[in-house]
């Protein structure tokens, strides 16, 4: 016979039917059982997976962020290549992208997942949270020639007051 779904694969909560589908809209928080529901190779559900071993970022915030960092990458993309010479005399070997009022720096970070050779990126926020680094380290982890520590930096100020193009790992 065929192989039916497991039903915990179902999200269950006191507000859904159990046969309800996994939503996309949820403030739940992905957790590394999660995982589980982002199958494939492709590079999206590469990040998923490292997202809920990271066990910190709402479900809702890791598609809209995803879709963000997709509509940044192909309005900016040739500014966000970052290899040298753009051969219009301008080098982009330097290209930083700077997340203002950036709380996780999620959409840092997808942006340097999904641009490999930009430079930096520069999460400004008053507060540090420790999702921050666990985001960072999960997705490190998943995607290691990226160099993402040495790539993602954190500022701890008002979007005011940051200077991002002096941005010290923070």
């Amino acid at each position: 016979g065929g192989h039916e779904a497991s039903p915990r694969l179902v999200d269950v909560s006191r507000n859904q039917k159990p046969e309800t589908p996994f939503r996309r809209a949820s403030r739940s928080r992905l957790s590394p059982t999660d995982a589980r529901r982002f199958p494939g190779n492709d590079t999206f559900a590469a990040v998923a997976r490292a997202v809920c071993s990271a066990d910190v970022l709402p479900r809702k915030e890791l598609f809209e962020t995803w879709e963000a960092a997709l509509v940044i990458t192909e309005a900016f993309g040739d500014s966000l290549k970052g290899a040298g010479p753009a051969g219009d005399g301008e080098d982009r070997s330097a290209t930083r992208v700077a997340d203002l009022a950036g709380g996780h720096g999620f959409l840092a970070l997808a942006l340097l997942v999904l641009n490999p050779t930009l430079a930096s990126a520069v999460v400004v926020d008053r507060r540090k949270p420790d999702s921050h680094e666990r985001l960072v380290s999960s997705l490190a982890k998943a995607f290691p020639k990226l160099r993402l520590h040495a790539r993602a930096r954190f500022v701890e100020a008002s979007v005011a007051d940051a200077d991002v193009k002096n941005a010290t790992r923070g």
